[in-house]
């Protein structure tokens, strides 16, 4: 299904991550992201946190089907368990 104002057009960046407050998982990715894999894909990641952008959050939760956080999307794909072996083959898939 193609959307002309589809959500991941409107970034330079190949993954999209949801993230919120009092979330702790999300707090577990940002730092494996952050420590872990030393930062490897900070430019091809836009951060969408929920209380910074809550119209763009909440368009990105509604298109995806997203009831959790935190999540990655590139292209139509979403990433739900952000676990690091399921983190790390989602990554390498969508920044080649």
């Amino acid at each position: 299904m193609l959307i002309s104002s589809s959500p991941r057009k409107k970034s330079m960046a190949k993954v999209i991550m949801l993230t919120q407050e009092n979330c702790p998982n999300c707090s577990s990715l940002k730092m494996f992201l952050e420590f872990g894999m030393k930062n490897k894909y900070k430019d091809d990641i836009e951060v969408v946190h929920r209380q910074s952008d809550e119209s763009r959050f909440m368009e990105l939760v509604q298109t995806y089907d997203v009831a959790s956080t935190p999540v990655l999307i590139a292209d139509d794909e979403v990433l739900r368990d952000c676990s690091p072996t399921k983190t790390i083959e989602f990554l390498n898939k969508a920044v080649q």
